[in-house]
């Protein structure tokens, strides 16, 4: 127990930044509560964090709506053509992260189309693009939660995350939920933790040896 303590610890002084997780705010859409649902007009912000930047109709709906579901809470928010975002703090210069967020589609009979979800961080885009036949029911989930993810590398302490939807009422509705940006341990952490592995092992051995002639020694 020692030793994997002291591993840890060793991994943490060599990267600090591996392997942690960076803060979104709101990253379910959990806040504000909507006992139905509620639409969020361009320029208002959804609870904390999170600002719709274009479009007039962005909705934050409840699992009771009647609407789909989420199983990553009791909310989760369509975007019909618009675009929501938030500015994402500690982050590190030069270090590696994923993005990840689930997406699919509400759909009501006679929605259809193809859409996108785009995704923008750092520079970097994710583009989901999907395409429905108007044939779903009426306040349907179009097809299961899909994850998304894409890698991008930091170039500042803060990056803004982007997410717009293209299309408008009539076609697919755009919907995401779970958001979360993880970092990507650098190959040299690996390294250390591959030797300090080794090492343990090796000491274990020894330590293992050494008891077994003491045994017959003294038996």
């Amino acid at each position: 127990m020692r030793f994997i303590i002291g591993l840890c610890s060793l991994l943490f002084y060599v990267n600090s930044n591996d392997c942690h997780a960076v803060v979104i705010q709101n990253a379910s859409f959990e806040d504000p509560f909507v006992p139905i649902a509620q639409l969020f007009p361009n320029g208002q912000t959804i609870g904390s964090g999170w600002t719709v930047v274009s479009g007039t109709t962005t909705y934050v709906i409840s699992n009771s709506a009647g609407q789909g579901t989420t199983p990553f809470g009791r909310q989760f928010i369509e975007i019909h053509g618009d675009g929501v975002s938030q500015s994402i703090s500690g982050l590190v210069s030069g270090s590696t992260y994923d993005l990840s967020y689930y997406a699919t589609a509400s759909s009501w009979e006679g929605y259809s189309g193809t859409a996108q979800i785009i995704a923008s961080i750092a520079g970097v885009n994710d583009i989901f693009t999907y395409t429905l036949l108007g044939t779903n029911p009426y306040g349907s989930i179009a097809f299961p939660w899909q994850e998304r993810k894409v890698r991008f590398a930091a170039n500042a302490p803060t990056a803004t995350l982007t997410f717009h939807a293209t299309g408008a009422p009539g076609i697919p509705i755009s919907v995401i939920d779970n958001i979360s940006i993880n970092a990507i341990p650098e190959p040299s952490s690996w390294l250390v933790l591959i030797g300090l592995t080794v090492v343990g092992t090796l000491s274990n051995r020894a330590r293992d040896s050494h008891s077994l002639r003491q045994s017959k020694k003294f038996g």
